[in-house]
């Protein structure tokens, strides 16, 4: 039977394969995957959960710490249907502890709509449900219209991971739809809209030499997580730096004509002004521009590349991207 522990303090160690605990394995890992990985994990104590605010950025290690809520991703591979659909578009997590309440809430649509929740501890004797005995961390949807339609059950193996299943029905006998994982400490290969801002506005603009290369390109899309859409290729030649953009074979989101026109250019003067330089892998960019009627009315309608200006009557998008430096081979080069 269930015992519940609110907010009791705990000593448990994850214990996972080796590398699954790594933020870019956990991004890109299907629903069986981070379901083996659920069970074979124990979980930190219920206060591990709670953000504290604060966005840090560890160049040496290329790491973010974004503590200002946990970022979520979907399995791979799932199939987006009803609820699911409207997780595709991003979603995030925030935990906080009131008096000795634990809450929290769902963020949808860059905040603009968000679900309640209450959080506890408990701990299985015995096999309840497709739960093995063990500490777990339950929950609850609060908001009247999802009360005892859902929850999820969590455990945090580190302070950045959070792997989760979610379920419909009342706990403690739902049925498991998928299992999630929320983070937030990851690699600069996951970063997303405020993580790329906090680059962007502390990297300086590069000179054209530190352009020089194969780099491989991804856009922050409307999802909150970063998707590649081509390779961009920037080299010397008759006394200027060419630009050229390979888009993607097979792009998770459409990648429209001018985008790739955009990073095709004999002159690299203009891209020069819309990018900051991270390190020596990572150059992060921000453009502005206007778009046409119909491919606004399709991002408004699915995820996509670029974003629209709040500004009300504005027909302004940006497009937010990242350049990662690629190695070519030697037997390349010289070609």
């Amino acid at each position: 039977m269930a015992r519940e522990r609110r907010g009791t303090p705990g000593t448990s160690t994850a214990v996972a394969p080796e590398g699954h605990l790594a933020s870019g394995w956990l991004a890109g890992a299907t629903d069986d995957e981070l379901a083996a990985t659920f069970r074979s994990v124990s979980t930190l104590p219920l206060d591990t959960f709670m953000n504290a605010g604060g966005h840090l950025v560890d160049l040496p290690t290329r790491t973010i710490f974004n503590d200002e809520y946990w970022k979520g991703w979907l399995p791979r591979g799932l199939a987006l249907r009803d609820i699911f659909t409207r997780l595709s578009t991003g979603y995030a997590k925030r935990f906080w502890k009131q008096g000795n309440r634990y809450l929290g809430e769902t963020l949808y649509l860059d905040g603009r709509i968000k679900v309640k929740h209450s959080l506890e501890e408990f701990t299985l004797d015995r096999a309840t449900n497709d739960l093995d005995p063990g500490t777990y961390i339950l929950l609850r949807y609060t908001d009247p219209v999802f009360e005892h339609l859902f929850y999820d059950v969590m455990k945090a193996p580190t302070d950045g991971v959070i792997v989760y299943g979610g379920y419909s029905g009342r706990f403690p006998d739902g049925r498991r739809g998928f299992t999630g994982v929320l983070m937030r400490r990851y690699s600069f290969g996951e970063l997303g809209l405020r993580d790329h801002e906090e680059l962007f506005k502390a990297g300086p603009r590069p000179r054209g030499e530190a352009l020089h290369g194969v780099w491989r390109l991804d856009a922050i899309a409307t999802s909150n997580h970063a998707v590649h859409v081509g390779t961009v290729t920037i080299a010397e030649a008759d006394g200027q730096t060419q630009v050229h953009c390979e888009p993607v074979a097979t792009p998770d989101v459409v990648v429209p004509s001018f985008l790739v026109e955009h990073f095709t250019t004999n002159s690299a003067a203009r891209l020069l002004r819309e990018l900051r330089v991270v390190d020596d892998e990572t150059i992060v960019g921000t453009w502005h521009t206007e778009v046409s009627p119909l491919y606004a009315r399709f991002v408004s309608a699915s995820p996509g590349l670029f974003h629209r200006d709040r500004e009300k009557g504005s027909r302004r998008y940006t497009l937010r991207h990242v350049l990662t430096k690629e190695v070519v081979p030697e037997g390349l080069k010289r070609r």
